[in-house]
């Protein structure tokens, strides 16, 4: 599983470092998100299930989590200084577990509903509440 772990969060890193615009990454976010859930869903619900184990085998089993957050609060601090993401207040680490929050889907939504329509739900939800002068 720490494979598994390791290569979603390269492919997270990726999709926040590909030096397009905030919105641009906003994009690809969840439609990584979608493809891991859809592609991987065993490995997912099996990972999920290793960290509920109480207490975890390893210490900080977060500490990538930790790492993607803190990329998250650079990406919303860099799309607000340059006008194309607006938040009330400067990033702060709420700010992005609530971004990050509004990016999964829900594996029964990816399923009934297919990958471009969550992707758009993702999309609609986190751009139409974060960035400013888009539909």
């Amino acid at each position: 599983m720490t494979a598994f772990a390791e290569n979603v969060m390269a492919g997270w890193n990726a999709a926040l470092r590909s030096g397009s615009s905030a919105a641009e990454n906003w994009t690809r976010w969840p439609w990584l998100q979608i493809n891991v859930l859809e592609q991987f869903s065993r490995e997912f619900k099996f990972r999920l299930s290793w960290l509920r184990q109480s207490p975890p085998d390893i210490p900080n089993p977060g500490r990538a989590f930790t790492a993607v957050v803190r990329r998250l609060k650079d990406l919303l601090r860099e799309g607000a200084r340059s006008g194309e993401i607006g938040i009330g207040s400067p990033a702060t680490r709420l700010t992005a577990l609530c971004v990050l929050d509004l990016t999964w889907i829900p594996e029964n939504i990816v399923r009934t509903a297919g990958k471009r329509t969550a992707l758009l739900l993702a999309r609609d939800t986190l751009l139409r509440g974060v960035a400013t002068g888009r539909e």
